[in-house]
């Protein structure tokens, strides 16, 4: 999955993700969250690292996010795998300033858009840590817990 492309559902937009990395946690309570260079499964990932492309205009996403284009910086995110709506298996176009996406690659990004309410709902949930006893806890919180091991 490492250089592949995703939609993504991040701070309550859909973006086009490269991923640039995962990391599988071993197995038991205590094991280790680790670089792995593919999985059979999304289930697999405990986290992937991606740069984030926010849609600009038509079929173009822009590496330099509106919200901070006045610094110039790409983005990029930590993600655990219910962030990911499905991978893009049409080719992306890169440029130096962002991608490009197929015709029908960028139709399913309209479908997905129509559906953003719904699917914000599904990722929220499956982002979630329920804990046995405790109260329940976004899996974006959980470095900041210190009774979770991540």
């Amino acid at each position: 999955m490492d250089g592949r492309f995703v939609f993504i559902l991040h701070e309550e937009q859909i973006l086009v993700a490269k991923v640039i990395t995962l990391y599988s946690k071993g197995g038991g309570k205590g094991g280790k969250h680790s670089w792995v260079p593919q999985v059979n499964n999304i289930g697999a990932i405990s986290y992937m690292l991606t740069q984030t492309f926010e849609h600009s205009i038509g079929r173009t996403f822009q590496r330099v996010h509106q919200k901070y284009a006045c610094m110039g910086m790409s983005r990029f995110a930590h993600l655990p795998p219910g962030s990911v709506l499905c991978q893009i298996n049409d080719n992306v176009k890169t440029t130096s300033d962002g991608v490009e996406l197929t015709v029908k690659a960028h139709k399913v990004f309209k479908e997905l858009g129509t559906e953003k309410t719904a699917l914000g709902k599904a990722v929220s949930s499956l982002n979630t840590v329920r804990r046995k006893g405790k109260s329940n806890i976004s899996m974006f919180d959980i470095e900041d817990i210190d009774d979770v091991s991540s």
